[in-house]
This record gives C-alpha cells, sequence and structure tokens, in this order.
C-alpha cells in the first residue's frame, strides 16, 4: 500500500506540535534559570561569609567612669562606651557588668554578679557605640565612699575595688565572640586602670 504523502501531512496539527516544543522550551529554560539563579546566590553566601570571617567585628569597652550621687536616693553607677571597632556588625547576646570590692589577691575566676544590664539584642555596627551604665550595689558604695572620705587615702596597693565583666556577641555568620575587661579603680585618681592578664582583659 502506497503511503499518500500528502493525505499524513494533512492529518498532522502543527499547532499542537509548536505548543508542546514551545512547553518544553520554557520548563528547559525555567531549571536552566533557577540552577543559575541558585548557584549565584550561593556564590553570593559563601563570598559574604568570607568576609565577614576576615573582616569580623571586635567590641572594646572604654572611657569608665565612676557616676557618684550623694542623695540617697539616686544610686552609684558606673558609666562606659561599647565600641565596635571592627569591620562588620556585632549584635550582643549576653552580657555583664559587675562592679565590687574585692579584698587581697583578684581571683582567677571573677565574682559576677547577676545583675540584667540591658544589652542584650543591642546591635552595634562598625564605628558605632552603645552606653552601658549598670549600677552598684549599695553596701559597694557605701564602702567606696568610706574608703574615699572617711578614712585617709590609700596607696596603690590598698586598692580593692574592680569593675569587671565580658560581653558575648554574634557576627554575621552566626559565629559567637567574646570580650571580656577588668579595670582596677585608683582612690586617688579616681581613674579605672586595665588589669594586665588573658584571663582578665582578651576578645577573641
Amino acid at each position: 500500500m502506497v503511503c499518500n504523502v500528502a493525505d499524513i501531512l494533512s492529518r498532522i496539527n502543527f499547532t499542537e506540535i509548536a505548543t508542546v516544543v514551545m512547553a518544553i522550551f520554557t520548563v528547559c529554560l525555567w531549571w536552566s534559570t533557577t540552577k543559575l539563579w541558585k548557584t549565584t546566590k550561593e556564590a553570593i553566601d559563601l563570598t559574604q561569609k568570607e568576609f565577614i570571617a576576615t573582616h569580623r567585628p571586635k567590641l572594646k569597652v572604654h572611657s569608665i567612669c565612676l557616676q557618684w550621687y550623694t542623695e540617697d536616693e539616686r544610686p552609684w553607677r558606673i558609666q562606659c562606651s561599647i565600641t565596635n571597632i571592627g569591620e562588620s556588625d556585632a549584635t550582643i547576646t549576653k552580657s555583664n557588668m559587675t562592679f565590687c570590692e574585692i579584698p587581697f589577691f583578684l581571683p582567677t575566676v571573677l565574682p559576677f554578679n547577676d545583675q540584667d544590664h540591658i544589652l542584650n539584642g543591642k546591635l552595634i555596627k562598625p564605628g558605632e557605640y552603645i552606653i552601658g551604665e549598670p549600677s552598684i550595689e549599695k553596701k559597694v558604695a557605701e564602702a567606696l565612699y568610706r574608703k574615699t572620705w572617711d578614712q585617709p587615702r590609700r596607696d596603690n596597693k590598698e586598692m580593692t575595688f574592680y569593675f569587671f565583666g565580658y560581653i558575648d556577641y554574634l557576627d554575621s555568620n552566626g559565629t559567637i565572640r567574646k570580650t571580656a575587661f577588668c579595670r582596677q579603680y585608683n582612690l586617688e585618681s579616681q581613674c579605672f586602670t586595665a588589669v594586665q592578664g588573658d584571663d582578665y582583659e582578651y576578645s577573641y
């Protein structure tokens, strides 16, 4: 039986074929575009993570001063600045700032208090700072007042008041970092001096 080519061609619906071909092409284009977008996003994320790793945030505690008042109703406070001297954002997750009297030798494990210093959740961008202002316990303030005014001035060997603490924070990669500080209060100059030692002053 001889096939009639013209008859066969007349039965083919070229519109349907074109529609199917177009659908297949569209699916292929969508798949390629999605794969390219995913690859591009992964490359951008990796670049950002590498940038954060090499341009980490770093918090520094400085400009510490004692805020004391003669009125009985106003609690004494320590005021300090926390500055991000690094190159990317830092978000504080946990912190502690303690001012207390420590007789004799400074222990390796410091006696932190349980005060909430309202630093948690604070975002500090590069070059920016926030103010920490923890209050001083009344009994510690009274002891400081007695040693400052009621007794003869002491030399540095008699200084027993310290301001110390730590700040845990996250970088943009979710890496936990920490800054710790410890400062000794000088009764004569009424200034704070950093205590040397990796157990007291460090940042990582």
